[in-house]
């Protein structure tokens, strides 16, 4: 067999283990026909480069070579530092990544015994002076997209100014099928008196969720989608709210002008993707005069947006005469427990910022008026009491059950001879569905028709990839040690965790995993309208050891349900139980207080609790709110705007 590498291939345990790497942008005109002859060209030159067996394991994705956070790549990572391949290729480092941040991988597979080729841009990092190579490729990688992105907006530009292009069409806005410029599009009859009146509305109160709910009664919008209209599938046309009335509102549109070049996208080199961002520069946005479609004066919209502004400063962002604070914050990336509480009545998230207290949690479904859960938590002191709720539980733990550790041995047997049979299964699957895609390409190759063997071949290939990734998953899956942890080893990685979210403010996606999701249930204080905010979640301590997911028997060991209030108790509820012992031995107030450590007025209160307590035959002083109240201040539910919606979970 030729042999075309120096140093020829070499395999650590006599089959070679192979790394496929393919990919493409996964654009409009992108198919898989380019990661199939990405694999085949792989392949053929492994084959002509080694005569013994051969594994592969191929990663496939369909997303730009610029992103340095997809799975494929922290994948390809992790098959690297396992060190049990021998090559990693790809017809070009592009296929890899299209950044610098390629020399890295390089390095990875240098430092880990790994073979990276890339035979068109001449990369081996068997070979001296691959680091200049790998340098150079993926800076040109980098700059190709950079002035590929240049050229498609100057173009863009050009048609904007020149030719009329479209770019976006608001609601009531027709755009007939195939009208290209903006002199083929005329606003809705039937909608211009609505646009009239809603500018009208708005004129005159300033309140655009009045507006909003005025636009989704019925008989008010003309057509939810109109025949003629070319649809923007992204968008769709979902009901109104304040932010859409106000967006519709300040659409240069409604004037006659159209505008491009406001948001521009910038590139953070952190991640490699590309954001949307406010254009710095006024003057690269472009404007173009659309007099037809005019409904209401230049001058009238801006004292409009004008009055808006003015009416709303007080409700922005405050920063510190910086800008926004939350610029270039991702939204997910919020306090705990933000965004991981829910709520138990209509399944909405709770948010920042409820009833107008920055630090106030609340659900979202009533801020909207689509639930009457008030319950509310104040961010600080929610996070405070879950952590020690946590810390509280992880003293408690104890040994493993000594059941489970006599049957270890063979619950980790039954899992490996299981795994191995999987991996069999998949192997054998994988080889007759592979010869049945080189068949059926044979017969194309021969001369018959495409069109006869296309669905059959594209339901093979389809099938071979979902095959390589189980496979691929199933081998990178942890195994279970036949000896466990000790306890306090993962009580000591919780506390590290828990120590890191004490000492910073915020906590590491490791306590997210942990905690889950806390569903928040509303209740009352006895002989009080008050209602607070009470935390049910489940403790996950397999988040610590991955390995331990796959016994079932330690799910009541490491699967921890706990309930925690999300407020601070008041004195007389916490010793209401205490003080009514005492008085039941004939102690005085003065006694009990010194005794207890209260006020004697905290005792005469705490005693009253207990007395309603006993009378309303409950056992706690918080009791359970399953309906809507009708007390008090929270008459949420009666407002004119109130309709309750509960939200519907995604399926996948």
């Amino acid at each position: 067999m030729p042999q075309f590498l120096s140093p020829p291939l070499a395999s650590k345990a006599g089959t070679l283990k192979v790394i496929i790497v393919v990919r493409h942008s996964g654009g409009p005109n992108q198919t898989d026909i380019s990661l199939d002859a990405q694999e085949r060209t792989a392949r053929e030159y492994i084959s002509a480069n080694w005569g013994g067996p051969v594994e592969y394991i191929l990663i496939s994705s369909r997303v730009s070579g610029e992103w340095l956070n997809r799975d494929e790549l922290q994948q390809l990572q992790d098959h690297i530092s396992t060190r049990r391949f021998d090559v990693v290729i790809a017809d070009e480092g592009s296929r890899i990544i299209r950044d610098v941040a390629l020399y890295a991988i390089c390095g990875l597979c240098k430092d880990n015994d790994t073979r990276l080729i890339a035979p068109n841009d001449n990369i081996d990092t068997a070979q001296d002076g691959w680091e200049l190579l790998t340098l150079f490729a993926g800076f040109r990688g980098g700059q190709e997209n950079s002035k590929t992105s240049e050229r498609l907006k100057s173009r863009c530009d050009q048609r904007f100014i020149e030719k009329g292009m479209i770019g976006s069409t608001p609601r009531w806005l027709i755009k007939p099928m195939g009208v290209k410029t903006d002199q083929g599009c005329s606003w809705d009859a039937d909608a211009i008196p609505v646009i009239l009146e809603l500018v009208s509305k708005l004129e005159s109160s300033g309140n655009a969720s009045a507006v909003a709910d005025w636009l989704n009664s019925d008989g008010v919008d003309p057509w939810d989608v109109h025949p003629e209209r070319e649809r923007d599938v992204r968008r769709g046309n979902r009901p109104w709210d304040a932010g859409t009335v106000l967006q519709f509102a300040r659409n240069p549109m409604l004037a006659g002008r159209r505008f491009r070049g406001k948001k521009r996208t910038e590139k953070r080199y952190s991640t490699g993707r590309r954001i949307a961002v406010t254009n710095p520069d006024p003057t690269d946005v472009k404007w173009r005069e659309v007099p037809h479609l005019a409904l209401i004066t230049r001058e009238r919209q801006d004292a409009l947006i004008a009055k808006l502004s003015f009416q709303n400063a007080n409700r922005r962002r405050k920063g510190s005469g910086c800008g926004d604070p939350r610029r270039n914050v991702p939204r997910k990336r919020t306090v705990w427990p933000g965004q991981a509480m829910t709520c138990s009545v209509c399944r909405r998230p709770y948010h920042y910022g409820a009833n107008g207290t920055k630090l106030s949690l609340g659900c979202r479904g009533y801020q909207d008026y689509k639930c009457w859960n008030p319950a509310l938590a104040l961010g600080p002191v929610a996070r405070r009491n879950l952590l020690t709720a946590v810390s509280t539980v992880l003293d408690g733990l104890q040994g493993w059950p000594e059941e489970i550790m006599r049957n270890l041995a063979e619950i980790a047997d039954a899992q490996q001879q299981g795994r191995r049979d999987e991996i069999q299964r998949l192997e054998s699957e994988l080889c007759r569905v592979s010869s049945e895609v080189e068949n059926y390409t044979k017969a194309i190759g021969q001369g018959m028709s495409l069109d006869l063997v296309r669905e059959a071949l594209q339901s093979a290939d389809v099938r071979r990839r979902d095959l390589q990734a189980n496979l691929g998953r199933l081998r990178a899956a942890p195994v279970i040690s036949a000896e466990l942890p000790r306890i306090d080893e993962i009580r000591a990685l919780a506390r590290e965790v828990i120590a890191t979210a004490n000492s910073d403010g915020g906590l590491d996606d490791v306590i997210r995993v942990m905690v889950g999701k806390i569903v928040v249930y509303p209740i009352r204080q006895v002989g009080t309208d008050l209602i607070r905010g009470i935390g049910e979640f489940t403790l996950d301590l397999t988040t610590l050891v991955p390995s331990l997911r796959e016994v079932k028997e330690l799910e009541a060991v490491l699967k921890i349900p706990i309930k925690v209030d999300l407020f601070n108790r008041p004195q007389q509820a916490v010793f209401a139980a205490e003080v009514a012992r005492l008085r039941g031995e004939r102690f005085r107030y003065r006694a009990i207080a010194k005794r207890v450590g209260i006020t004697m007025q905290a005792a005469r209160n705490a005693y009253q609790m207990w007395l309603e307590i006993q009378n309303c035959g409950a056992s706690d002083p918080y009791v359970p709110v399953d309906a809507a109240p009708d007390y008090g201040r929270y008459s949420r539910h009666h407002h004119e705007r109130y309709r309750f919606e509960r939200r519907v979970e995604p399926t996948t």
